[in-house]
């Protein structure tokens, strides 16, 4: 299933393994995904980083960013349900290293900050069935001061 929309935008890829596997090596992603978290190269997805699925959003490099398929990826949904301007703040930093063609440090210290903004704001809210809003493992992040932290083995 490829898909080419003007010169400017790569195809549409089938699977989700051939984008992710693409983006991987595209953005040597060896330590941490878009948002900063651990990857396992196993447990890696894709998401729709502009134009979402539910709005015609199609699955291409420029279109999306690999995020860590049980933390990353269902923490940042969840902020974007329960606080959208941080929700869009992180995105935006996900597009800088998107457009860069790289993760980023500085755009992976504004995720952080971010995050913790969030966790700050909603760290002691309950769920209606008892259980904490932010899941503990959504808060362990490898990178605690990026003073000698390398994006590369």
């Amino acid at each position: 299933m490829s898909k080419v929309t003007n010169s400017n935008v790569t195809k549409e890829y089938g699977t989700k393994n051939d984008i992710v596997s693409l983006m991987v090596n595209k953005f040597n992603i060896i330590k941490v995904d878009f948002m900063g978290y651990s990857i396992n190269k196993s447990e890696l997805s894709y998401h729709h980083l502009i134009v979402p699925t539910s709005k015609g959003g199609i699955k291409t490099i420029e279109n999306g960013a690999i995020l860590n398929h049980n933390t990353s990826h269902p923490y940042l949904h969840l902020i974007e349900q329960t606080d959208y301007e941080i929700f869009f703040r992180i995105t935006r930093e996900m597009i800088k290293q998107n457009r860069l063609g790289r993760l980023d440090l500085e755009c992976l210290k504004n995720i952080y900050a971010f995050l913790n903004e969030y966790e700050k704001k909603y760290g002691k809210k309950i769920k209606p069935d008892g259980s904490r809003l932010i899941k503990v493992e959504f808060t362990k992040r490898p990178i605690h001061s990026f003073k000698n932290f390398s994006l590369v083995a």
